[in-house]
């Protein structure tokens, strides 16, 4: 065989076996961190144009939702007919002052996703007391609700619903909780 063949035959396929040809990793553009999710963080306005930008392979539009009988405008990221996320406003209309996660699509690095129980989600060794400041319970719409920190994330809070007949004011107990699902999960800058 000529030498000229056998090189050329080596540069086509050295690189498959070096990994040259390997696509490059990118960072997964729905990526929940403390820092935002995928490239949105503390230093992006509330700005549809700018979202859509972020987010060119997924349907981003307006929206709009409620607080108190009053109606206050929404970004809406969805991808199919899923909603992934809803971007909240601040009180100028300027500012992202959450977001919330609505699909088990976008998880935490813990595997934590909408859906999961609390048990699998505060483990023992993780969180050992469940007590203030680490749940609180919601106020006004999310009153049904507790929200808890989630350790070691400072920007993350997970939002548990299940049965409960004790005081719309209290935490319920760990063994309570225990058998709650996570509903949402709100990234706060």
């Amino acid at each position: 065989m000529p030498r000229f063949l056998i090189l050329s035959v080596l540069a086509l396929i050295l690189p498959v076996f070096t990994g040259a040809c390997a696509p490059t990793p990118t960072q997964d553009p729905l990526a929940l961190s403390d820092a935002g999710i995928g490239p949105v963080n503390e230093d992006t306005p509330f700005n549809i144009t700018v979202i859509a930008d972020l987010f060119p392979n997924l349907l981003v539009e307006p929206g709009q939702s409620m607080s108190e009988g009053e109606p206050y405008p929404v970004i809406r990221i969805i991808e199919g007919d899923q909603e992934l996320f809803t971007i909240i406003p601040g009180p100028a209309l300027m500012t992202i002052l959450r977001i919330e996660i609505l699909s088990p699509f976008i998880a935490l690095n813990n595997g934590g996703a909408i859906g999961n129980q609390f048990s699998s989600l505060m483990l023992p060794d993780i969180v050992p007391d469940i007590t203030p400041p680490i749940c609180d319970r919601g106020l006004e719409e999310l009153s049904a609700f507790t929200i808890c920190s989630a350790p070691p994330y400072t920007h993350v809070h997970l939002v548990f619903e299940g049965e409960w007949s004790g005081p719309d004011s209290e935490v319920p107990p760990r063994a309570i909780l225990d058998e709650w699902s996570l509903a949402q999960i709100f990234w706060v800058p």
